[in-house]
C-alpha cells in the first residue's frame, strides 16, 4: 500500500515537473521589423507544408517558411532578441485589395528573412506564425550556430 501511494506521488510530481518544462507557447513582442521576401508557387509533389527552416550563418540567421497561399498573400515580420533567443513572430493573410480566383489554395506561398547583427554563439530561433488578425502560434524551432565574420576571429 505504502509503495502504491509513494509511485502515484512520484507519478503526479512527474508529470507536474513536465508541464513546467514546456517551452511558452505564447509569442514575445517584437522589438525590430524583419524585412521578407514572399512568393508564390506551385507546390513540389510530396511537399510537406507548413515547413520551418532555420539556419545561422556569418553573423546572421535565416529563417524560411513554406505555407498554403492565400489571395496575394502578403507577409509582415518582426523580431525579439533575448540574450540566447530570437523570435520571429509573422503576421499572413491575403490582400483585401486583390482579385483572386477560387484556385488559390492550390498554391504554396514561400516567405523568409534574414536576421542581421547578430553576435557569434548558439541561438535557440522560435517562429511563430499568425493569420490575419489571429493569435500567434508556435509553427517552428531550432539551434543554430553564428559564425563571426571574416577577420574578427
Amino acid at each position: 500500500m505504502n509503495y502504491s501511494l509513494s509511485l502515484r506521488v512520484l507519478l503526479v510530481g512527474g508529470l507536474l515537473s513536465q508541464t513546467s518544462c514546456n517551452e511558452p507557447l505564447t509569442a514575445p513582442s517584437t522589438s525590430e521589423i524583419l524585412p521578407v521576401s514572399v512568393q508564390t508557387r506551385s507546390p513540389n509533389t510530396g511537399e510537406i507544408v507548413p515547413t520551418v527552416r532555420i539556419s545561422g550563418g556569418m553573423e546572421y540567421v535565416a529563417v524560411s517558411v513554406t505555407r498554403q497561399a492565400m489571395c496575394a498573400t502578403i507577409v509582415s515580420a518582426g523580431v525579439s532578441r533575448r540574450g540566447d533567443e530570437l523570435s520571429v513572430v509573422a503576421r499572413v493573410g491575403a490582400n483585401p485589395a486583390a482579385l483572386c480566383a477560387m484556385g488559390s489554395s492550390t498554391f504554396v506561398v514561400d516567405y523568409g528573412g534574414i536576421i542581421n547583427s547578430v553576435n557569434p554563439g548558439t541561438y535557440r530561433v522560435r517562429v511563430f506564425e499568425a493569420v490575419a488578425d489571429g493569435e500567434p502560434k508556435l509553427i517552428g524551432s531550432g539551434t543554430v550556430s553564428v559564425s563571426p565574420a571574416f577577420g574578427q576571429l
